[in-house]
């Protein structure tokens, strides 16, 4: 898995300037499981000291996405979540009353994309699956 000083490390190499509101959007992401949304994002540069707006937060997850470091997570019924791009294939399981999200991964999942290519005529390309629930908090 890609390290944060790895990422940096890159993006100063290709000629970017490493802000330190830059680096702290990645550790935002380092340091959790979870997707985030651009104001949880906001939230932990406020919570290390690093305040700054929404329109630079969505400028930093645009420069972000546009060099496929981190990628938007397709969860339906939800605002815009992110997370790194780098992370191994996995779906995700969201509780429907306080919107926390979890990865999952199973083993059998290409023996299912398989089947399915089998019972349609369109070539399957990509694919997004979500469980909803409730967490043990929200029981």
């Amino acid at each position: 898995m890609k390290t944060v000083q790895h990422i940096l490390t890159n993006l100063k190499s290709q000629g970017f300037r490493i802000t330190q509101t830059r680096k702290a959007v990645l550790e935002a992401f380092a340091s959790t499981q979870e997707p985030l949304s651009p104001l949880a994002v906001q939230d932990s540069l406020s919570t290390g000291g690093i305040n700054v707006n929404k329109t630079t937060v969505y400028r930093e997850l645009d420069f972000l996405l546009a060099r496929n470091i981190i990628q938007k997570v397709p969860i339906n019924h939800t605002s815009d979540l992110y997370e790194f791009s780098h992370l191994p294939h996995h779906h995700h399981v969201i509780c429907t009353d306080c919107g926390t999200v979890e990865d999952v991964t199973f083993d059998n999942e290409n023996s299912i994309i398989s089947e399915i290519q089998g019972k349609t005529t369109l070539q399957i390309r990509d694919h997004a699956l979500e469980f909803y629930g409730l967490c043990p908090q929200c029981l």
